[in-house]
């Protein structure tokens, strides 16, 4: 098939069989039709590396990389990477070719998300047992390298032991070698009254966190009043990555003004306004995001009392609680929404994350937990409890007296 027209007469059928083998010979911009849909496929050097494959629901190529867009365009409707600049579909390398606009791009037979702030969880090819039962997330559209050194810092292993070598949190130990990255949940320093712009440089894979963060490269806008303090911001920086954002946006972050209401811009909760989404809120001023930080959470801002100087925050578990209007709030959501549904597959990839085996108290000793001992699958006697002897359901953990809170949690999902 060394002409468009040849290529056109193939049948879907006969073309699935066929292009494994044309593709990794000479097959460089070709126009198929399968279903009755055009598809454009661009794949330079593909005569040294993976093949082109063809299914009912569009391409895919076997090596990542190449879906990557470090080494070509598979797409059906001229998708682009930011490392691949946007392709026309009417003339390329001086031949013309046809595309249709759609907007699903599927992988491995999943819809793939096309934003790197929520990308898709990804099954495996079933190659294996562990693979068969395996999801996690896509990481393809990220940074692919290492982080800033400047921005981390070396993390000593604990292995959940104090410093008597007591094991004072359980199911602990091992795992790979991190750094930490040292993430910017201020934004703006309590005494600095400037507006500080950021551009997104990148979007990196944190390992220290479920969330995603961001690169930001600053500059300083504007100093508001005589004698402000000088902008104590950083070349460059660290924080949670809003879900929405890409690779060039700008974020904006004053404490002295109101900015525009755009994921990623971070101002006081007195300029926010009713109904907003925010996450990475402080709980006091100046000390920097505490809650709404984990991967896709988020408050909504209910009201505001400017006389109390209060907001009401509504959080994910529909617990409502008051936060004073002089602290700091990033507009939208935390990026990295599906982690929460990913497949691990095997017990490997839990010990490569440092968490150790739990094991049940039914299967120990007397001596080790409430529930052991007994001849064979003895039920314990009495109801459940801890390795200490307190019991695990039923027990009232919180206090009442929190002027802070106007709906505990556990009311929410009564009433509900």
């Amino acid at each position: 098939p060394n002409s468009q027209e040849n290529c056109m007469q193939w049948g879907a059928a006969a073309m699935a069989v066929r292009l494994r083998s044309c593709a990794a010979r000479h097959l460089e911009n070709t126009v198929c039709q399968v279903h009755h849909k055009y598809f454009f496929a661009s794949i330079p050097g593909v005569s040294d590396r993976g093949s082109l494959l063809s299914s009912s629901r569009g391409f895919s190529v076997s090596n990542p990389a190449y879906m990557r867009g470090k080494q070509g365009v598979i797409s059906r409707h001229c998708y682009s990477t930011p490392n691949v600049p946007q392709m026309n579909s009417a003339h390329v390398d001086g031949r013309r070719s046809m595309a249709v606009s759609t907007k699903e791009i599927f992988w491995n037979g999943t819809k793939r998300s096309l934003d790197p702030t929520a990308p898709s969880v990804v099954p495996r090819r079933p190659t294996t047992p562990s693979q068969r039962h395996t999801a996690i997330i896509d990481k393809s559209l990220i940074w692919r390298k290492g982080p800033v050194s400047k921005l981390t810092v070396g993390l000593n292993k604990t292995g959940g032991r104090n410093n008597q070598g007591v094991i004072t949190v359980r199911h602990r130990g091992g795992g790979a070698k991190r750094r930490y990255r040292l993430v910017d949940f201020k934004r703006v320093h309590p005494n600095d009254t400037s507006t500080i712009k950021g551009t997104v440089e990148r979007i990196e894979y944190d390992p220290n966190r479920s969330a995603f963060i961001a690169l930001l490269k600053h500059t300083i806008e504007s100093t508001e009043g005589e004698g402000a303090a000088p902008s104590s911001a950083a070349p460059l920086s660290y924080i949670i990555c809003p879900r929405g954002i890409t690779v060039g946006s700008e974020l904006v972050a004053s404490r002295a003004r109101a900015v525009d209401v755009r994921p990623g811009n971070t101002m006081l909760l007195r300029y926010i306004p009713v109904g907003t989404v925010v996450h990475n809120i402080e709980l006091k001023p100046g000390r920097g995001g505490q809650i709404c930080r984990s991967a896709g959470t988020s408050a909504q801002v209910l009201e505001k009392d400017d006389a109390k100087g209060q907001s009401l925050l509504r959080l994910q578990s529909k617990e409502q609680r008051y936060v004073r209007t002089s602290c700091l709030a990033t507009v939208g959501e935390v990026s990295n929404p599906e982690f929460k549904n990913q497949k691990l597959g095997k017990a490997g990839r839990s010990r490569w994350m440092g968490r150790r085996p739990s094991v049940r108290g039914v299967a120990m000793n007397p001596i080790d937990h409430p529930h052991g001992g007994g001849e064979g699958k003895t039920h314990h006697g009495g109801p459940p409890r801890t390795p200490w002897g307190k019991l695990t359901k039923g027990l009232k953990t919180v206090r009442k007296d929190r002027p802070w809170i106007r709906l505990p949690r556990w009311k929410a999902r009564r009433d509900k």
